[in-house]
C-alpha cells in the first residue's frame, strides 16, 4: 500500500465508524470539569458539594478516553505504512495551531492585566521565557506553581496529551501483539505497573531536583506532583490504549470472556468509568484543572 504523503491523504484514511455513546460522555465529563472549577463559588447544598468538587475526575476520563480513541482511530495507520513522523505531523497540524492562537489571545489579556494592577510585572525576559516555554508545550515538565499559572493554565492538559501523542506509536507497537491473543495477561499487567512506576520515578526526580535546586520545601509541590505532570498521568492513557486494543481485536478472540465483555456496547462506558476511578490522581493543594 502506498504511503499517504500529505495531511489530506492521512485524513482520508479515517474511515472507522463513530462511537456515539463515547461522544455523549465527553459532554458529561466536560460538564463535570466546569462544575468542579466553580464548585466552591456555587450555591451547592453541603450534601452535594463533595460530589461537585470531584469534577476533576472528568480530566482523568479524558486521558483514558484519549488512549481508547487514539488506538481505535490510528492504530491501523502504522500497519498501512504510515510512518511515525507522518502521524506526528498530522496531529500537530490538527492541534498546535489552535493551541498557539489561544496562547496569543491569553497573552494579550495577561499583559493588559499587568497594566491595570498595582503590583509590578515580572521582567520582560521572564515573560518571554515563560511564554516560549508554553509555546514549546514543555511547561508541564517543570513542577513550578508560578509557571503553571503564568499564562494559559488549563493548557497543561494539552501539553500532557502532546507527550501521549509522541509515545502512542511505541505503546501500541508493544500492546497489539500482547493483547491480540491475551497470551500472557500477567506479563501485560506487570508491564502496565512498570510504566506507572517509571512515570512516578521520572516525575518525582524532576520535582525533587527542582525543589533541591531552589531550596524549597518538597511538600510545597505535592499538589503539582500527581496532578499535572504527564508521567503521573501516563497509566490513565495506557489503560485507554489497552481497552482500545481489546475492542479492535475482539473478533479475533471472540471466545475470550474478557473481550466479550469489552465488546458489549453497554459495558464499554462502565469499563472506562472504572478505569478512571482506579487510576486518577487525587488533587491536593492549589492545583487548577
Amino acid at each position: 500500500m502506498q504511503r499517504p504523503s500529505t495531511v489530506t491523504g492521512l485524513s482520508s484514511m479515517r474511515t472507522r465508524a463513530q462511537l456515539p455513546e463515547l461522544t455523549a460522555l465527553r459532554f458529561v465529563a466536560a460538564a463535570a470539569v466546569v462544575v468542579g472549577h466553580g464548585a466552591l463559588d456555587l450555591p451547592f447544598v453541603p450534601q452535594l458539594l463533595w460530589l461537585a468538587t470531584q469534577g476533576n475526575a472528568g480530566v482523568s476520563f479524558f486521558f483514558v478516553l484519549s488512549g481508547f480513541i487514539l488506538t481505535y482511530t490510528y492504530a491501523a495507520w502504522f500497519k498501512a505504512g504510515v510512518s511515525r513522523a507522518q502521524y506526528i505531523r498530522f496531529l500537530q497540524a490538527r492541534v498546535y495551531p489552535m493551541y498557539i492562537v489561544s496562547l496569543l489571545l491569553i497573552a494579550v489579556v495577561v499583559l493588559r492585566s499587568y497594566q491595570v494592577r498595582a503590583s509590578a510585572p515580572p521582567s520582560p525576559f521572564y515573560l518571554a521565557l515563560t511564554w516560549l516555554t508554553y509555546a514549546s508545550i514543555i511547561q508541564v515538565h517543570i513542577p513550578s506553581e508560578t509557571l503553571s499559572f503564568q499564562w494559559n493554565a488549563p493548557a497543561w492538559s494539552v501539553a500532557t496529551e502532546a507527550v501521549f501523542y509522541l509515545l502512542f506509536p511505541f505503546i501500541i507497537a508493544r500492546l497489539a501483539p500482547t493483547v491480540l491473543l491475551w497470551r500472557n495477561p500477567g506479563r501485560t499487567v506487570l508491564g502496565l505497573f512498570g510504566i506507572a512506576l517509571v512515570g512516578f520515578g521520572i516525575g518525582s526526580a524532576l520535582t525533587w531536583g527542582l525543589a533541591t535546586w531552589r531550596g524549597d520545601n518538597l511538600w510545597s509541590y505535592i499538589g503539582l506532583i500527581p496532578y499535572k505532570m504527564p508521567w503521573f498521568r501516563l497509566p490513565e492513557f495506557v489503560i485507554g490504549c489497552v481497552l482500545g486494543t481489546f475492542y479492535l481485536y475482539r473478533s479475533a478472540v471472540a471466545d475470550h470472556t474478557l473481550v466479550k465483555v469489552l465488546a458489549s456496547r453497554r459495558n464499554r462506558t462502565g469499563i472506562l468509568a472504572a478505569a478512571v476511578a482506579a487510576t486518577r490522581p487525587r488533587k491536593r493543594g492549589n492545583s487548577s484543572f
